[in-house]
């Protein structure tokens, strides 16, 4: 038996974190996933080489770790959220990675951002329906945190959230289900559960290697969750259930936009993640 070949391989600039790779590059992203710890974090620090013999990367992964060549780590099979956890926390943001791998600066980047976003109400105006959607980089967290979420970059992202802040408050409802997917906290590649809900009645945040400070518990719904997870199952969608589950950013951040930073949130919330993480992904018909 051989790899299969797929047709996104031939694509330039484009790194699919599929099987394969995913199955080559097991040691990096490991060791790479142990940046969800402070303690971990500050080991590599103190000695980078070190740290990678321990995992085993060596030959040119390893000299790309050494050289903070993220670009270089991508091609070789780093996965993007795991390898985040190295850049962030030494001052490379999302934005930066994604400024260097295309060969232009931070605010270049920032630029083609924006201008990608003009016209979009048009054209979801054209398509008809209506969308709700919540962007959740880590990004949203900080400025939020920071008291900067009027400020001319985030303004308009902020102020989007209006209409549903309005919608929450007139409908007051007892419990939200957040569709995300996970980055690097609550799952590795060892397990990759393609539909994983929550069935606890508390989701902690942790430290996840984004610079993220942790905010307070959410409190879930059990008897819902095991009640969507039966129903599912009645209609032959397996999912996994989970009763112990860390929710990151990617859930975190949609909460925080619509009601603040609270350390006793108003609304039950269930976790629902789906892989994104690592090829082959649910199709939309799937989702």
């Amino acid at each position: 038996m051989v790899w299969k070949k797929h047709d996104y391989e031939d694509i330039p600039g484009t790194y699919v974190f599929d099987g394969k790779t995913a199955h080559q590059s097991y040691a990096i992203n490991k060791m790479l996933f142990t940046f969800n710890s402070e303690a971990c974090r500050d080991e590599f620090e103190a000695d980078p080489a070190a740290y990678c013999d321990k995992f085993g990367v060596k030959g040119k992964l390893k000299e790309t770790v050494l050289k903070k060549d993220f670009l270089g780590m991508l091609r070789l099979g780093c996965n993007i959220y795991f390898m985040a956890k190295m850049a962030i926390p030494r001052g490379t943001s999302v934005q930066d990675a994604g400024a260097a791998f295309q060969g232009i600066t931070t605010e270049e980047f920032q630029k083609k951002l924006l201008q990608k976003r003009e016209g979009l109400e048009e054209k979801l105006a054209k398509i008809g329906g209506y969308w709700n959607a919540s962007s959740h980089i880590p990004a949203v967290g900080n400025a939020i945190a920071n008291g900067i979420t009027q400020t001319p970059y985030w303004k308009r992202f902020f102020d989007g959230y209006e209409p549903a802040k309005a919608w929450l408050k007139k409908v007051d409802p007892d419990v939200i289900i957040v569709v995300y997917n996970d980055h690097g906290l609550n799952f590795f590649l060892d397990k990759v559960p393609t539909f994983a809900l929550g069935c606890a009645d508390i989701y902690e945040n942790a430290d996840e290697g984004w610079g993220l400070k942790p905010v307070a518990p959410f409190e879930g719904d059990a008897q819902f969750s095991w009640h969507i997870a039966e129903s599912l199952i009645e209609q032959e969608f397996d999912i996994c259930t989970c009763q112990e589950m860390l929710v990151d950013h990617g859930f975190v951040n949609p909460i925080r936009a619509l009601y603040g930073t609270l350390e006793k949130w108003p609304i039950k919330a269930i976790p629902l993640a789906v892989n994104t993480v690592q090829h082959p992904v649910p199709t939309a018909t799937r989702c």
